[in-house]
């Protein structure tokens, strides 16, 4: 309570993480804003709290809701916010989206590639490319949950703004043999994932597809 003050918001307060974090928070004396939808559970929550708490019923997902949280916490000092609920408006990525096809459409033409990803570039760059180690993560996790012979990887480099760092063109792919073998993959494995289960895959199909055409041929 010396830390963070004598109020606390905690947002998604009516049920799971957000109700849990209201007790403990209120265990250690804080009073609390409760904002959630559900108005009757979060007014049976506050009940049951020792120190004061006052519940919100909102939305965070709207700006009213957001609102009304606001107007709660003005005249009292909070120091904490549990943000287990978030406020998620449209943002200005899909304005923009939106006025490009609006325009496009009342020309009559569809949106060109180019003008699109122009928007999707801009946006991704404030992001910043997602952590090479991160992707090997990615991949080190769907072939223990998948299995080594059910996965495969390919690229998309026409068909996403900003590729994972380290990875800007299909010359970079030995950094990601390099570092599956480093995580204890064979050689073997690297071969499977990187274009082999996929190829096996296409001749099976293939030769499903041939079995079919031949036995309907003969049923003739």
């Amino acid at each position: 309570m010396r830390r963070y003050g004598p109020w606390a918001v905690v947002a998604g307060a009516s049920e799971g993480l957000g109700a849990a974090f209201a007790t403990e928070l209120a265990a250690r004396g804080l009073n609390l804003i409760l904002a959630a939808r559900r108005g009757d559970v979060l007014t049976a929550l506050a009940d049951r709290l020792p120190t004061e708490a006052v519940p919100v019923v909102a939305d965070l997902a709207t700006e009213a809701g957001l609102a009304a949280v606001a107007e709660a916490a003005a005249d009292r000092e909070v120091g904490l916010v549990v943000a287990n609920a978030a406020y998620s408006p449209i943002g200005p990525f899909l304005s923009e989206q939106d006025a490009l096809e609006a325009e496009y459409k009342a020309k009559g033409q569809p949106v060109p590639f180019y003008a699109s990803d122009k928007i999707d570039r801009k946006y991704a760059a404030m992001i910043g490319r997602a952590p090479f180690n991160s992707l090997i993560d990615h991949f080190d996790h769907i072939i223990k949950v998948a299995g080594i012979d059910h996965v495969g990887i390919g690229t998309d480099f026409d068909g996403i703004p900003v590729p994972p760092a380290e990875i800007d063109s299909a010359a970079d792919f030995p950094k990601v043999t390099a570092a599956l073998m480093a995580r204890g993959y064979s050689a073997d494995d690297v071969r499977k994932v990187l274009g082999g289960n996929i190829l096996r895959v296409f001749r099976e199909v293939q030769a499903d597809a041939d079995h079919t055409e031949d036995v309907t041929i003969r049923a003739k």
